[in-house]
């Protein structure tokens, strides 16, 4: 328990106050106290805390004086109080318990009382105040007041940080304060949610806390400006248009008043306008609201001075029912604020009551003295008289116990905040204005551009806000969507959303929506509620470099501008979520229809900011001293313009020459200039440091991007050899040159001891320039020819990795050419260029294409060049590079074929193949030989058209040119595809023996990879024979291996067939997971024409679940997909399910719609096969109409059929509604014996569930027999 000595204040008289002292509520001692107040003394505290700060170097020894005057005045005022001998004994008492024990209330009731600074109080025989000690001193008062605001149990502790910058960012740094609060409550993992108020005006606050219930908040912090001012004051900032007068929002007219009165300044309607908020009305405002505890770290907030009335805001606010109030009675300094917040906040938070968290805080300021001053000059401050607290009672924060469901809600939430991918090297250094900056434009326009060049941190920076804005409350979440890591989609945009936005089952009906369904969900959701939308790397989208893998094609780009249009808030419509766009060029493409001319230009870091960079990169290496020590260190940073890569890469050189060498060296004089110049120069500095040997085998990176292997390089060595202008180079000691440049920060390893080496993303670019004139030129041309030579031979080894029949080798090739992609496109682009061969590198980018399922960017590399190939001299296209023309053309086939572009692709290989026929220089074995694949091709396109002898004629046209050449492995593909075909024709026999000669020879070979679509077909087969574990057994073996090649777009397939398998089980939660399992990798490889089919059978789930407009929902989405990609004969499934769904709402004539409509299409396909369904439904509804013949007719189509295709199974269900129909007409024995064969067939076939159905309609016919009257 705390021992507790009252002070309190009976009465005021002759400049004496009578008081009362009193020692844990026992005896009360009257003491007379002398008024301590000095004015001329006040004067001198007042220049020490307020003016001193103002001119640093100024009047030491009066600040000493000062410093001294403040320890006599708390011992004086010791003295008087203490003096006598029962109060002396009392307090020791007290004392030798312990001062941390020990507490001072200090009760009073007039305003002079109160300017007395008690918190000064000081034992001559202690070292230090209390208040600097660990005594608590605190303020109370003299008369209980009528109203406490209470304290709200809670699970969590409510805060609300209120921010005002009237100045914007010409003020205080705008997050000083509360960064260190919100990030002391993220490290700790502390059960509090803090919200930031936005903007900082009076009026935002006033919507804020109306939005909540009365006493949500337990503690509002007040980081704002503060000051007491005379009436005269407010008219003249009034009339300098300083200050706005509001009076609305609660705030009442200010009538003439004398004196000084305390006042608030928030943020007024633009830049450098305030908004004076007095005491009494900030006051009504927090009672109102129930606010029980106020933190003001305002200057002068706690200032009594005396006069007509009280100007401690403090102590206006308890009077109004809050239970604790903390202000300032001078100015307090940033530094100050932020010393004392943040481990006031960490006691608080480590469960201290609040008298306790500002001792700490009080404490670490009489402790750590040094405080920022102008012209960047630290001084000591005995400033830890300044903190006042007011209360009513001891607060404390005791949380309430997490039920079992809110503590799994807690760590659901905390796990699903945003993080970003990778933190900066330094960590996230400064930035405050420009946060301050982006949110001001947001507040005015809701979607904005943050622009910059390359390397100003713009990532980095939108990453923190996505984590800044969730930690502060500012939106509920924000999503990140990355354009240099993918090409996001709308709807791949729309389905990570949706997937984030909404529970598991409104997900799922989700998904079922069609694209313009989400798109108006997801609208609604950004509409309504707070969120915020990160696009970065935005110039990707339209790259018009193919080395940028991640463009959109312009129908993608339309989309998703449409949307975004959408997301624009506008007059008349408001939006509550945000859309950043972060880029380095201007979107003008997407301007006007979002964020317009609402930019914000990321530049350089701010001053204080570019000082705490230049010392997290300095300090590591020793170098700290130098930025006091080295006179021309400020000027070589005004140079580098605060860009974090300038710095970066200049700084570490202060190890070997002086600030002033390296602006020689830069040669760049006082004058501002370019930052991209900066960067250049930067780099030209580097450069120009490295030895003459090394500058000259340097320049032999110029090709390069991204990144170089050291341990291929003699490869590249041998071919730059070949190159006259190269002959006499020595490569001997590259690895010394290598260590030079990574030194000097050209060159970066990317982990420690790796081989890979990244480059500064702006050293090609420099070397490029170096190699652009005269002899320069002639150089680069050998240079580019080396290269291209080397990553010919490079490409074809990666190659052969990527067409390796091994695992491991696979996924290595397919590192190789993430990492080297640009590199092999740049060798791709030089080949084209000199008329070379282009087939290896065109054959690694084209696989990796494939790997990604990325049949738009593939197409779009093979089509490019085709533009350019065209250029070729024509004799050199009958050659080997007309071969390649030739493979380039069947590749150009393959993409249109799996985009549905089915008769583009029929062309293409019709070309391929005139080309090859066309070929010079080869036998025509060769030529035959050559010729298989694109029969194969043909015959694929052919079976796309459903034209099966047309299919099957291809194919074994192929087979027989491998079989003639002994291409034994190269006819594992056909009977493949022969089995495909087969399978579509339901000879069940024939294509399992097709898959299984297949399987054969890839075994044979080892191609285990190859195995899997073969395993997987073969499960379809017995899938399609009701050979469910067998189905089962075969699509796990396809799946294994898939997943052991990492080949996950496959596995998609596969995930799919064991969805149909549990479907068939009637394991319908089974089957919905691998549905969803199959549409997740589907949306994430942007296949939209591969999601119709799983779109489709969630569809048949949920009409099995009976939950009928979640399958229309499904279907039409499928049916919408089908549609885009113009295939027809695939909408036959989605009519005829529309049909069944429509058949269940009893809706006949909608049935009979879509019934006929897949009729329509299934007979314009001769589908006669799947006709038979269609004509079993359409007898269903005749049933239903009681139209017997109809029906009948309608029974008899599909039965034939059936029967012409050796379905027996299928019969069953057909037998069985003759039987229905028989038994309707009173057909008994007719209908008996349909309903026997049914029987017989579901037996044979072990189907229990519809035996039941069967065996149930056998007893009702035996009723309707034994009712029939005799």
């Amino acid at each position: 328990m705390p021992n507790v000595i009252m002070i309190q204040e009976d009465h005021f008289t002759d400049q004496r106050f009578s008081l009362r002292i009193s020692f844990n509520n026992g005896s009360q001692y009257e003491v007379i106290l002398p008024n301590p107040v000095d004015r001329d003394q006040e004067r001198r505290f007042e220049w020490y805390f307020e003016q001193q700060l103002r001119n640093p170097f100024l009047d030491r020894e009066r600040v000493k004086r000062v410093v001294e005057e403040i320890r006599q005045y708390g011992e004086a005022l010791f003295t008087a109080l203490f003096q006598t001998p029962n109060i002396a004994f009392e307090y020791r008492t007290c004392r030798n318990q312990g001062l941390d024990q020990l507490e001072f209330a200090i009760v009073g009731k007039s305003t002079g009382f109160h300017t007395i600074h008690w918190e000064a109080l000081k034992d001559p025989e202690l070292p230090e105040a209390f208040a600097a000690g660990r005594a608590n001193v605190f303020r109370k008062n003299n008369q209980p007041v009528s109203f406490l605001a209470p304290i709200s149990p809670s699970t969590v502790l409510n805060l609300l940080l209120v921010t005002a910058r009237p100045d914007w960012e010409d003020d205080v740094n705008y997050r000083t304060i509360i960064r260190p609060v919100i990030e002391l409550i993220e490290s700790a993992q502390l059960r509090v949610d803090a919200h930031i108020l936005r903007p900082g005006t009076y009026q935002s606050l006033v919507e804020h806390l109306d939005a909540k219930p009365a006493g949500f908040y337990h503690l509002v912090h007040f980081d704002t400006h503060g000051a007491l001012l005379e009436y005269t004051h407010i008219q003249q900032g009034v009339s300098r248009s300083r200050y706005q007068m509001q009076a609305n929002w609660g705030l009442s007219d200010l009538a003439t008043y004398e004196g000084k009165k305390a006042f608030l300044l928030f943020e007024g309607a633009e830049k450098g306008q305030a908004v004076p908020v007095s005491a009494e009305d900030l006051a009504k405002l927090l009672k109102a609201r129930n606010i029980p505890v106020c933190l003001l770290n305002a200057c002068q907030s706690a200032k009594e001075e005396e006069g007509p009335y009280q100007t401690s805001l403090a102590a206006k606010l308890m009077e109004a029912g809050v239970q604790a109030v903390l202000g300032q009675s001078y100015s307090i300094t940033v530094s100050a604020a932020r010393v004392l917040m943040q481990h006031l906040y960490e006691a608080l938070f480590d469960h201290a009551n609040l008298n306790r968290a500002i001792a700490s805080g009080r404490r670490e300021l009489a402790m750590n003295k040094n405080r920022q001053a102008y012209f960047d000059q630290t001084i000591e401050l005995e400033d830890w008289l300044l903190p006042v607290l007011y209360q009513n009672q001891p607060v404390s924060f005791t949380l309430q116990a997490l039920t079992p469901d809110e503590e799994e809600q807690y760590y659901l939430r905390r796990e699903a905040a945003y993080h970003p991918s990778a933190e900066p090297v330094y960590g996230f250094v400064g930035r405050d204005l420009d946060i301050l900056s982006i949110e001001k434009h947001l507040l005015k326009h809701n979607m904005l551009l943050v622009r910059g060049m390359g390397g100003t941190g713009k990532t980095t920076l939108l990453e923190y806000l996505a984590r800044w804005w969730e930690r502060t409350g500012w939106v509920k979440k924000t999503f990140y969507f990355g354009y240099d890591k993918r090409a996001y989609t709308l709807e791949q945009i729309l389905n990570e959303l949706g997937r984030q936005l909404l529970n598991k089952w409104e997900f799922a009906q989700f998904q079922a929506s069609s694209l313009v369904t989400q798109r108006s969900k997801i609208e609604d959701k950004l509409t309504t509620e707070a969120y915020c939308l990160i696009l970065d790397n935005f110039e990707s989208i339209t790259g018009t470099s193919l080395a940028i893998p991640n463009t959109l094609s312009e129908a993608d780009r339309t989309d998703l501008g449409d949307f975004l249009s959408r997301l624009r808030k506008k007059s008349g419509k408001s939006i509550k979520s945000f859309v950043i766009f972060g880029s380095r060029s201007d979107e003008s493409w997407l301007a006007s229809a979002t964020f317009d001319k609402n930019v914000y230009k990321l530049t350089g870091l701010d001053q204080e900011a570019r000082t705490d960079l230049a010392r997290l990169i300095l300090e590591p290496i020793g170098l700290l001293g130098i930025i006091a020590k080295d006179a021309d260190f400020g000027k070589l940073m005004a140079l580098l313009a605060g860009y974090p890569l300038a710095m970066e890469v200049i700084l570490p050189n202060l190890a070997r020459q002086t600030a002033g060498e390296i602006m020689a060296n830069l040669r760049l004089g006082d004058k501002g200039i370019d930052p991209q110049e900066v960067i250049l120069r930067c780099i030209e500095y580097s450069h120009s440091n490295l030895s003459a040997d090394a500058q000259q085998l340097l320049v032999c990176l110029a090709p390069f991007s991204g990144y170089i292997n050291l341990t291929l390089l003699e490869n590249y060595f041998t071919e730059l050899k070949q190159q006259p202008a190269y002959q006499q180079h020595s490569f001997e000691h590259w690895a010394d040159i290598i260590g030079e440049a990574v030194k000097w920060g050209l060159l970066e390893p990317v982990s420690a001891g790796s081989p890979i080496l990244s480059l500064q993303p702006v050293f090609p670019y420099f070397l490029q320039q170096k190699l652009q004139t005269g002899a320069d030129a002639a150089r680069k041309q050998e240079l580019d020819i080396a290269f291209r030579n080397y990553y010919d031979g490079f490409a074809k080894a990666i190659y052969e990795l990527l067409d390796s029949k091994q695992a491991n080798e696979r996924q290595m090739g397919i590192i190789l050419v993430q990492m080297e992609y640009a590199n092999i496109f740049n060798a791709l682009q030089i080949s084209l260029k000199n008329h070379v061969s282009i087939f290896y590198s065109f054959l690694c980018l084209s696989r990796y294409a494939d790997s990604n399922n990325d049949q738009q960017s593939g197409l779009q590399i093979a089509q490019t060049i085709l533009a350019q190939i065209e250029s070729y001299p024509k004799e050199m296209l009958v050659g080997q590079i007309g071969y390649e023309f030739a493979g380039v053309m069947d590749k150009v086939g393959t993409r249109l074929l799996l985009i549905k572009r089915v008769a583009e692709a029929k062309e293409a290989y019709k070309k391929a193949l005139l080309i090859n026929n066309n070929l010079q220089g080869f036998s025509p074995e060769t030529l035959k030989k050559y010729s298989a694949p694109l029969y194969h091709q043909l015959g694929r396109v052919a079976q796309e058209e459903r034209e099966w002898s047309q299919a099957k004629e291809y194919y074994q046209k192929s087979l027989a040119i491998l079989m003639e050449f002994n291409d034994r492995y190269g006819q594992a593909s056909t009977y493949h595809q022969l089995g495909r075909v087969a399978q579509e024709e339901r000879e069940w026999s024939q294509a399992k023996e097709y898959y299984q000669k297949s399987l054969a020879i890839l075994m044979e070979f080892n191609d285990r990879y190859g195995q899997a679509s073969t395993y997987h077909q073969l499960g379809r087969v017995a899938e399609e024979e009701r050979e469910w574990s067998q189905a089962k057994e075969y699509y796990q073996k396809s799946l294994a291996i898939k997943m052991e090649f990492n080949d996950r777009y496959s596995q998609e397939s596969t995930y799919h067939q064991l969805g149909m398998v549990a479907q068939e089980e009637r394991e319908w939660s089974q089957a919905k997971e691998y549905y969803q399992k199959s549409l997740a990798i589907l949306m994430e490889f942007n296949d939209r024409y591969g999601q119709a089919r799983t779109y489709h059978q969630l569809g048949r789930v949920a009409q099995e679940e009976r939950e009928w407009s979640q399958a229309k929902e499904y279907y039409q989405k499928s049916l919408a997909i089908k549609m885009e990609f113009n295939d027809r004969y695939g909408q036959a499934s989605t009519y005829h399910q529309l049909g069944r769904v429509a058949q269940e709402e009893r809706e006949w004539s909608q049935a009979k719609e879509y019934y006929q409509k897949s009729l329509a299409i299934l007979m314009e396909f001769n589908d006669r096969y799947g006709q038979a369904s269609t004509y079993h439904q359409l007898g269903r509804v005749a049933e239903e109409e009681r139209e017997w013949s109809q029906a009948k007719e309608y029974y008899q189509k599909s039965l034939a059929i059936l029967m012409e295709f050796n379905d027996r199974y299928g019969q069953a269900s057909t037998y069985h509604q003759l039987g229905m129909v028989a038994q309707e007409e009173r057909e008994w024995s007719q209908a008996k014996e349909y309903y026997q064969k049914s029987l017989a067939i579901l037996m044979e076939f072990e189907d229990e569930h519809n035996q039941q159905i069967v065996l149930r309609s056998l007893a009702r016919l035996q009723e309707d027999q034994e009712d029939q009257p005799q």
